[in-house]
């Protein structure tokens, strides 16, 4: 079961400016860099609750420029509806962030066409209301609308959970309040709707006030939850923070998506803190939202256990040329640091140009993404010697070819130290025969044009080639579905 979440909300395209410090006024600064990213409370949060599984329908307002249709187009890709989005006469609305070196940010929006979103438009919108298990909404579009979006909900059955940003100066509307299931502001958040500094304290305040459940996200801290059980503590997972810009949205994403599944609020509240970490440790608002197998890699890399759907039958030992017993199996989360240290050791030739870094060095969240696969269209196999498994000696890995159909691109990299030794041999029959029995017909191999070692193994392996030369390059396409003995 996915779940529908129906979200009103904002839309923003985001311009991010890295920078060391703001400026002082009459002050001008250089910037560190800047990037032009879709963005918007709402948006954020419905490509969040989308790629944590759920059935994501979005309602706002876009304007009649290149912004808006960026925008939608971001939408689309994530799997959102965007039938509800409607473009309004005034233009898209954009959100300046400034983004400091250990992450954190400070946000401008400039609302344009999300102050067309009216009430009206909510209602014509009822019967995607009435099939939606929860309602998603913020403070980025107009009150009115935002009251209107709740009530209709609260008439129709379907649950509210709000994120109460940006916090208005005069505080949320007792009737809005009478409508919420959950409410999660983070700790300025609360304090500017409640004037307590302590988040406990305000979290009792706005339960008082009629709301059954409320979150207070504390950032590296975590949360805290209270309803009617009493204070519970949602512990934070630890990550290096790159931007915090979609953290909050992140973390409310996942927890719709996840109440709507049929996950307990106890479960629910973990997805959300696992989500709003992984978004931290990378840069950019939707590019930086997981997906729900990233975060359950994560808790399998916490909990230490194994990874959902994790192909042990894939696992094999053998011995290289040297007699040394080599142990391959499928990646882990827990191998993301081991796969920096591999990278750090490599003489620079050594580095894949397509699938790996051309630098040196993985950053932590490039480690973590590289190491969080799906072991379907995604796979990656790694190498470690028997005596010292917690050192990587290689690693394999092929993900989806964008030049032809049903076809995976495969990159293999072995320690300087073990060259010649057999290991890269072994993974590459290893990882095609892998993608041949996941369904995949075609596996591109990029080599040396004099590599003849490496045709010579896909021969043997029973693949049927196709080679095209390209510079000093040799492009190899296995045919792994082909009969071998067919002409």
């Amino acid at each position: 079961m996915s779940g529908t979440v129906l979200v009103v909300g904002s839309l923003n395209m985001d311009l991010v400016i890295q920078m060391d410090d703001w400026p002082k006024p009459g002050e001008t600064l250089l910037a560190r860099g800047y990037r032009s990213l879709p963005g918007g409370k709402g948006a954020n949060q419905a490509v969040a609750a989308a790629r944590q599984g759920a059935t994501v329908h979005m309602l706002g307002c876009v304007g009649q420029d290149s912004f808006g249709q960026t925008l939608l187009g971001s939408l689309r890709a994530a799997q959102v509806d965007v039938e509800g989005v409607r473009t309004a006469s005034v233009g898209t609305g954009i959100a300046i962030v400034g983004v400091e070196p250990g992450g954190e940010n400070r946000i401008i929006v400039v609302p344009g066409a999300n102050s067309a979103v009216t009430a009206q438009h909510i209602e014509d919108e009822r019967t995607v209301m009435v099939a939606a298990d929860w309602l998603l909404l913020q403070l980025e579009v107009p009150m009115e609308a935002v009251v209107a979006a709740a009530r209709l909900a609260k008439n129709l059955g379907t649950r509210v959970l709000l994120n109460p940003a940006p916090a208005p100066a005069d505080g949320l509307p007792d009737d809005l309040l009478a409508c919420v299931d959950i409410l999660v502001p983070n700790e300025g958040e609360a304090e500017r709707l409640t004037g307590e500094a302590e988040p406990e304290a305000a979290a009792r305040n706005l339960r008082a006030r009629g709301v059954e459940t409320v979150i207070i996200t504390l950032g590296e801290r975590g949360a805290i939850l209270l309803d009617q059980q009493g204070r519970r503590d949602i512990a934070p997972f630890t990550v290096r923070a790159a931007d915090s810009t979609a953290a909050g949205d992140a973390f409310v994403g996942a927890l719709a998506a996840s109440l709507a599944r049929g996950e307990t609020l106890q479960t629910a509240t973990r997805y959300a803190s696992a989500a709003g970490a992984l978004s931290a440790s990378k840069p950019g608002a939707q590019p930086s939202l997981p997906t729900l197998e990233e975060v359950e890699a994560l808790f399998a890399e916490v909990d230490h256990t194994l990874p959902n759907h994790y192909p042990e039958q894939m696992q094999t030992a053998f011995r290289s040329f040297a007699g040394e017993e080599v142990l391959v199996r499928p990646i882990l989360p827990a191998d993301a640091p081991r796969l920096q240290r591999l990278f750090a050791r490599l003489s620079p030739e050594s580095i894949y140009r397509r699938f790996f870094s051309h630098r040196r060095q993985f950053t932590d969240a490039e480690a973590r993404a590289f190491a969080t696969v799906d072991y379907q269209d995604h796979l990656a196999l790694v190498a470690v010697m028997a005596d010292t498994p917690e050192e990587l000696v290689g690693v394999a890995r092929f993900a989806p070819s964008e030049e032809r159909a049903a076809a995976v691109e495969m990159a293999i990299v072995v320690g300087d130290a073990y060259q010649g030794h057999g290991i890269g041999r072994h993974l590459f029959a290893r990882l095609a025969e892998a993608a041949r029995q996941l369904g995949h017909r075609w596996m591109l191999v990029e080599t040396q044009s004099d590599n003849q070692p490496m045709i010579d193994l896909a021969e043997r392996a029973g693949y049927r080639t196709q080679a095209d030369p390209e510079g000093t390059l040799l492009r190899l396409w296995l045919d792994l579905q082909a009969d071998p003995a067919a002409p």
